[in-house]
C-alpha cells in the first residue's frame, strides 16, 4: 500500500457569528469550522482519521467497508481514505444508488451496494455478509463502524481547542453518537460548566442518550460507571427536528441554512447542521438559553451535499 500524509485535521478556526447572533436573540454565538478541516471536503469525521490511518499501517488491510446513509459525511471521507491509501473500499448504503453519498463513493473509486430503506439490522447483515464474502475470495477486508468507542478519544481533544472561548453551550448535531459522546469527555476534562446540546437528526432521545452511554462505557474512560452520571448530566438531547427522518430536510431546516448564509455567509446543509441550527433557533425563541449565554454551534460538515438538497427543493 502507498504511504499516506495525512492532513493534520485539528485547530479548525473559531467564528464569530454576531449576525447570527441578534436573529437568534443570543449574546454570544460562535460557530466551529469543522467544515473547514483539509481533507475531502472536511467534516468533524475527518478528525477520526489519524487514529485510522495509524491502524491501516498497522494491518494487512487491501478493502475497506463501511455503511452509511444518503448524505454521510463518513462514506465520502472514508472512501477518500481508501482512494489515498490505494485500498478498494466497498461502501453498503440505506440509500439509492443515485444518493450523492453513493456518487461520492464512486468518485473515490468505491463500489456501491444499495440498499434503498434497509434500517440497521438489514446494513449489518449486508456488511457481515460482504466481510464473509470477500475474506472467502482471500481479500483482507477492515470494517470502519460509524461510531466506535476508538474514536471518542479525538472528539475529546476537540474541546480543548475551545477553551479559551469558555463556552456555556456548545450545539451540534447528533447521528450515531460518537461524536457527543467524545464531547462529553472533553467537556469533563476542560469545560467545568459548559453544557452540551445534541439534536438528534435520526434517533427518538432516549434512544440516543442510550447510545452515548454504551459508547461512553465501552470506551474504558467511564467503564465502572463511577464518572457516568457527572459525564451525562452535561447532556442535553433534542429530538423534535428530526422531522420526516434521517437525510430528510425539512421546512425549518431549509430557513436554518438560508438563515445562516444570509446573515454570516456560512453554508450549512439541511439534515444535519441545518436541523440543529433550527433548533438552535427555536430552543433560544422559547428562552431556553440564556441571552448572556456564550454558545458555540460546532459546524459538523457535509456542505459537499448542500447542492444535491438545493436541488431536491426545487424539484
Amino acid at each position: 500500500m502507498s504511504h499516506f500524509d495525512f492532513p493534520a485535521c485539528r485547530d479548525s478556526p473559531l467564528q464569530d457569528a454576531p449576525h447570527l447572533a441578534a436573529a437568534l436573540g443570543i449574546g454570544s454565538l460562535a460557530l466551529k469550522r469543522d467544515d473547514l478541516l483539509p481533507f475531502a471536503g472536511g467534516g468533524t469525521k475527518c478528525r477520526k482519521l489519524a487514529g485510522l490511518v495509524e491502524r491501516l499501517a498497522q494491518t494487512p488491510a487491501d478493502t475497506l467497508l463501511l455503511s452509511g446513509g444518503a448524505t454521510s459525511n463518513q462514506v465520502r471521507i472514508i472512501a477518500a481514505v481508501a482512494s489515498q491509501t490505494m485500498r478498494a473500499c466497498e461502501v453498503v448504503l440505506n440509500a439509492g444508488p443515485d444518493s450523492a453519498a453513493a456518487d461520492f463513493a464512486r468518485l473515490f473509486g468505491a463500489v456501491v451496494h444499495a440498499l434503498p430503506g434497509a434500517d440497521a439490522w438489514a446494513l449489518n447483515a449486508a456488511i457481515r455478509s460482504r466481510l464473509k464474502a470477500l475474506s472467502a475470495e482471500g481479500r483482507a477486508p477492515l470494517v470502519v463502524p460509524a461510531a466506535s468507542a476508538a474514536d471518542l478519544p479525538c472528539y475529546d481533544e476537540a474541546i480543548a481547542e475551545i477553551v479559551r472561548a469558555d463556552a456555556d453551550v456548545i450545539v451540534v448535531a447528533a447521528g450515531s453518537g460518537a461524536t457527543s459522546a467524545g464531547f462529553l469527555l472533553g467537556l469533563d476534562r476542560h469545560l467545568a460548566h459548559c453544557r452540551l446540546l445534541a439534536v438528534s437528526v435520526d434517533r427518538p432521545a432516549a434512544e440516543l442518550r442510550t447510545v452515548i452511554t454504551r459508547l461512553l462505557a465501552s470506551s474504558g474512560i467511564a467503564a465502572d460507571g463511577t464518572d457516568m452520571p457527572r459525564i451525562m448530566q452535561r447532556l442535553d438531547v433534542e429530538d423534535r427536528f428530526i422531522g420526516a427522518g434521517y437525510g430528510v430536510p425539512s421546512a425549518a431546516s431549509h430557513r436554518a441554512v438560508e438563515l445562516a448564509a444570509r446573515s454570516e455567509g456560512v453554508l450549512l446543509e439541511p439534515v444535519y447542521t441545518g436541523k440543529a441550527l433550527a433548533a438552535l433557533a427555536s430552543i433560544a425563541a422559547e428562552g431556553g438559553i440564556a441571552r448572556n449565554a456564550r454558545v458555540i454551534f460546532w459546524h459538523t460538515g457535509g456542505v459537499p451535499y448542500l447542492a444535491s438538497s438545493l436541488a431536491q427543493l426545487r424539484s
